[in-house]
């Protein structure tokens, strides 16, 4: 989609977004919510991914989807034009593409925004514990691990595929980590940050 003013700045670049929903939630047009915002106000052109979802379609169909459509737009421009990103499950995905794409050589997106993302879908980290009940999203581990493990199909929750905190960091592009007080996964996404500097 194209924003109705585009910025000159942004021309060239392409955001390429992964909508989030615990991996089985906001396919279809309730997708292009958070891209349509990001376009608005970014001025930028926003290719949005409506990746196959559970349960007809465990791990690893939606990365895969996000993979192909990235490797499309390589086809097309040049990997520093193109920002990669999503919220939640969708940043989940944007992790696990990068990390696939430096493992098969493949360049990096110019940036990667990564908004409140699923890093670790086990119960590793204080904030899923404090901020249960708080978090007014997720409210609780157990609200959305039972989405998580439609997703995973036969695959263990810490699995790279699935918790991409257990995968590696080295070659990240420039990223943006978005986050909040009472976000349950605020640990796992400080936890990435450490890996990511690291």
């Amino acid at each position: 989609m194209a924003p109705v003013e585009s910025d000159p700045r942004h021309d060239d670049h392409l955001f390429v977004y992964v909508h989030g929903g615990a991996f089985v939630l906001n396919g279809g047009e309730a997708s292009l919510v958070e891209p349509i915002l990001i376009a608005q106000r970014t001025g930028m052109k926003v290719l949005s991914i409506d990746y196959r979802m559970p349960p007809s379609w465990p791990a690893p169909a939606g990365t895969d989807d996000v993979m192909a459509v990235y490797r499309s737009v390589l086809r097309e421009r040049s990997a520093h034009s193109v920002a990669l990103g999503g919220t939640s499950g969708g940043g989940n995905m944007c992790m696990v593409t990068v990390q696939h794409a430096i493992r098969d050589g493949i360049d990096v997106p110019g940036a990667l925004y990564l908004g409140t993302p699923g890093a670790d879908m086990t119960d590793t980290g204080d904030s899923v514990f404090i901020n249960e009940g708080i978090d007014r999203t997720l409210v609780s581990y157990a609200h959305y691990v039972n989405a998580v493990r439609i997703y995973a199909g036969g695959l263990d929750l810490g699995d790279p595929l699935i918790s991409p905190i257990s995968g590696e960091f080295g070659g990240f592009p420039p990223t943006f980590l978005l986050t909040g007080t009472r976000d349950i996964l605020l640990s796992a996404t400080a936890r990435t940050h450490i890996k990511i500097r690291e």
